[in-house]
């Protein structure tokens, strides 16, 4: 008996350090521009990394998980574009790398998926902590860091590298924390609020993690944390209290004020900047960012109703349209069948906040970044791709009682 006791401590001692490695993991290969360095190193760690939890959960538990066929349709759809579009502009390796991750995922049961995207929001979370108190250090001496930190190379040109935080060269008054793009912190940021807001209602956490967004400035942050506030007023009711509202509106001073005077003492315009970080992206503005957009975006769909079956398979690099929505990056590279199912997938996972604004709340994500086939979706598609497949079988079997 004490033999049993001593291996099922050493098991869960066990899991629980490999699934906060793995999610720490997670959220540094979700587009940190240190994995943008080393990109197919993180990816294949990535398989590698789950290969390790199923076969620790395959010992564990004596059991193997088999993949419903949802979670076969994602997998080895995106192969019909190795048979069917066999040429050179076809990304293999991303199309094998996709494959590998759902399958193995789809081999975690539900429970360790869940338990993956926890550690995921957690690492965001500290994250967030962080960012809070750098992002406004740094919006007041942003010289700070050249005199400190020494600068690393990245995907997007030299940053000045914290490991917990980046920033780059360029200073757009904005933060990003370990990401490529402050709209992909705003994303991961997203993502969190809604796990610690609807998933385990825990009212700090909900208000550190809406705060750490201010200073993002994104378009896509905003809209999510509108979304959110809407939300609780219907769906977590529990945030609505005198003391939550004048914490979070006593930080939220301190952060405007501190980005106010970082921006006077600087001489720089902050409605400018702010409305060109957020309305002007949506409008005809001067930079071109909304009509490169537009433009990317059309031609995305061009390709989708020209591929509609399975769009024009994945593309390497050289060959791909330069798109910022998953949507777009979804329609043109595996159709709309695959888009409709990934969306309608997606989508209910954030239904705890309401189908219709849970459904926002998912399109904003989802229109936010490239992230389609990134980690943090895969992790949500497959894990709600299990709790929709469950759903079914139990309403089949509902009917076929009655």
């Amino acid at each position: 008996m004490e033999l049993t006791r001593l291996r099922n401590i050493t098991f869960e001692s066990l899991y629980n350090k490999l699934y906060w490695t793995a999610g720490v993991f997670f959220a540094y290969a979700n587009g940190s521009l240190i994995s943008e360095n080393y990109r197919n190193l993180f990816n294949i760690s990535v398989v590698l990394m789950l290969f390790i939890l199923v076969m620790f959960n395959t010992v564990k538990t004596k059991k193997i998980v088999c993949p419903n066929p949802l979670i076969l349709f994602f997998t080895f759809f995106p192969v019909l574009s190795l048979i069917f579009h066999a040429d050179e502009s076809i990304n293999v390796v991303s199309i094998f790398f996709t494959l590998s991750v759902y399958f193995l995922l789809g081999l975690l049961s539900k429970k360790d998926i869940y338990t993956l995207l926890e550690k995921y929001a957690f690492i965001i979370y500290y994250l967030a902590i962080i960012s809070i108190p750098l992002s406004i250090i740094f919006l007041i001496d942003y010289s700070l860091l050249s005199r400190f930190i020494p600068l690393s190379p990245s995907g997007v040109g030299p940053i000045y590298n914290l490991i917990v935080y980046t920033e780059r060269v360029v200073n757009d008054m904005r933060v990003q924390s370990i990401y490529w793009e402050p709209g992909a912190w705003a994303v991961n940021l997203g993502f969190c609020l809604y796990w610690f807001c609807f998933v385990k209602k825990e009212s700090k956490k909900v208000l550190i993690i809406m705060i750490s967004m201010i200073p993002v400035f994104s378009t896509s942050g905003f809209g999510l944390l509108g979304v959110t506030l809407i939300a609780c007023v219907f769906y977590a009711s529990y945030l609505i209290n005198a003391k939550s509202i004048a914490t979070f509106i006593t930080i939220c001073v301190i952060i405007v004020a501190g980005i106010a005077y970082s921006f006077y003492s600087l001489d720089l315009d902050i409605i400018g900047i702010v409305e060109e970080q957020t309305i002007s992206k949506l409008t005809e503005d001067p930079s071109g960012s909304y009509s490169a957009r537009k433009e990317t975006t059309q031609d995305a769909f061009k390709l989708a109703v020209e591929n509609p079956i399975i769009g024009v398979g994945k593309q390497n690099f050289e060959n791909s349209l330069f798109v910022t929505s998953a949507i777009a990056e979804i329609a043109y590279q595996m159709g709309i069948i695959f888009l409709l199912t990934y969306m309608f997938i997606f989508l209910l996972f954030f239904r705890k906040m309401g189908l219709i604004l849970g459904s926002v709340f998912a399109l904003i994500m989802l229109n936010a970044e490239a992230y389609a086939f990134h980690i943090l979706f895969s992790l949500i598609l497959i894990y709600n791709s299990k709790s929709s497949w469950s759903l079914i079988l139990q309403s089949l079997k509902i009917k076929k009682n009655e």
